[in-house]
């Protein structure tokens, strides 16, 4: 369950967002940021939220910027929500980057990170990047496979910042009884769905899809690829055309 003091500080993300201008700095390529939540926040705001994270704890994530950024043609984000030994970006997907415009971010932990912690740790990176390079908050979209809980709840507390997911070979975290309380943001969004044609979670995930549209949310996709397994991620072909759903392109 995701304390208020949480939804807050997605609120106060967003408007830190907002307030950032484009820095001198324009790295490309692949690299690693790191910083805390003090150096992001201040102290005040900090101090607040150190029950979810250690204001002087350093925060670390892996960053793929496209090697053809414009800063005239600002970028998108895909915030790549899966824990894993490999911190970085899945085979094929940099040419998916160059090709979209998007930033890969994901979060570098020596471990597996509590539930709302691994949420917040993806969301901080995102007020680093709007600080050295100028970003299109309408194309900030989050992926997952295999296990799609993060992504599922990041979609739903913070669709204001997220303004799409893909879930690949996995059941989002989802709402039983009650609506999320940003249901009204989540309907102004876009989801994916992609699963393998013999995947063991293929109809959970429609019923997931079906739970999203019949609260309104109709602008979704199901993606059977026949030649996905169970335990697989999503390739170069499959993440263009989910990124070319989401971007309302196709």
């Amino acid at each position: 369950m995701i304390s208020k003091k949480e939804l807050s500080l997605a609120i106060i993300i967003f408007y830190i967002l907002a307030s950032f201008s484009l820095a001198q700095e324009e790295k490309v390529g692949a690299f690693k940021i790191t910083s805390t939540s003090l150096d992001i926040l201040g102290d005040e705001l900090a101090t607040n939220f150190e029950k979810i994270l250690d204001k002087s704890k350093k925060l670390t994530w892996q960053i793929y910027v496209p090697k053809s950024y414009d800063p005239s043609l600002p970028s998108g984000i895909l915030l790549f929500q899966t824990y894993g030994e490999r911190h970085r970006e899945p085979r094929g997907w940099k040419s998916v980057m160059e090709e979209k415009n998007l930033i890969f971010v994901r979060i570098y932990t020596g471990g597996m990170l509590a539930y709302g912690k691994e949420m917040l740790h993806g969301i901080m990176a995102l007020p680093l990047l709007q600080e050295k390079y100028k970003i299109n908050t309408n194309r900030v979209y989050s992926i997952a496979y295999r296990s799609c809980n993060v992504v599922g709840g990041t979609a739903q507390f913070y669709p204001h910042i997220i303004k799409g997911s893909i879930y690949v070979n996995c059941i989002p975290f989802t709402w039983k009884k009650e609506e999320p309380e940003k249901i009204e943001l989540m309907r102004k969004n876009r989801y994916v769905f992609i699963h393998g044609i013999n995947s063991k979670a293929k109809a959970a995930a429609k019923q997931e899809e079906q739970r999203y549209n019949e609260s309104g949310i109709l602008n979704t996709k199901f993606s059977v690829i026949s030649r996905l397994r169970n335990n697989d991620n999503v390739g170069r072909r499959g993440l263009l055309e989910a990124i070319s759903f989401l971007d309302n392109t196709e």
